[in-house]
């Protein structure tokens, strides 16, 4: 894997985590905004459907970004040891 592409899978597994995320955010916002008034100290302003929408978007980044560098660390492991027992079975055959 080259490292275009690994950035590619972290961008892009963060992107779609973090609008999954505001999509929850925003659906929990509009429908159970009171989860939002239990859980931090807010005041009666405060719109709850654009704090529940931001609030997801970032959770849902983050966890984007470790689902990403899970996946290259993944197949950068799987590529390296593939290569290895390629190496390794090359030279056992000389």
């Amino acid at each position: 894997m080259n490292m275009v592409k690994g950035f590619l899978i972290v961008l892009a597994t963060a992107v779609v985590c973090g609008f999954a995320g505001g999509v929850l955010g925003n659906q929990i916002g509009q429908h159970a905004p009171s989860y939002y008034q239990t859980v931090f100290d807010v005041t009666p302003e405060t719109n709850l459907v654009s704090l529940g929408t931001v609030l997801g978007f970032v959770q849902g980044l983050g966890a984007g970004l470790v689902v990403g560098l899970g996946i290259v660390l993944a197949v950068t492991w799987y590529e390296i040891n593939k290569l290895r027992f390629a190496a390794e079975r090359t030279s056992s055959t000389d």
